[in-house]
Parts: C-alpha cells; sequence; structure tokens
C-alpha cells in the first residue's frame, strides 16, 4: 500500500535540494538555472493561459 505524506515528502525534498545544492559550486549553479527556467516556463504558460480566457470570453 502506498501512503501519502505530503508535508513529511516537502520536508524531505528541500532538505535533499539543499544537500544537492551545497555539494559543489557546479550543482548549485545548475540547480539555479533549472529553478529559473522552470520558473519562467510556468509565469510564460499562466500569461498564454489568461490571455486565451480572456480572449474567448471577450468573443
Amino acid at each position: 500500500m502506498v501512503t501519502l505524506d505530503p508535508v513529511g515528502d516537502l520536508t524531505t525534498m528541500v532538505e535533499t535540494f539543499t544537500e544537492v545544492a551545497l555539494s559543489d559550486p557546479a550543482s548549485a549553479l545548475l540547480l539555479a538555472v533549472g529553478s529559473l527556467l522552470t520558473g519562467v516556463t510556468v509565469v510564460y504558460g499562466t500569461y498564454l493561459g489568461v490571455g486565451a480566457a480572456i480572449g474567448a470570453a471577450t468573443r
């Protein structure tokens, strides 16, 4: 049986990402670049989705 523990999983994820980022400078840089690219993609996708919804609603 699979148990879900979102708070525990989030805590574990933060600890793991911190360990990886602090292991060496290249890992920290790659983690930062990946996070930036992911964030920009999410924001731009949200912008496009909201624009499409507004465009469809005002037709």
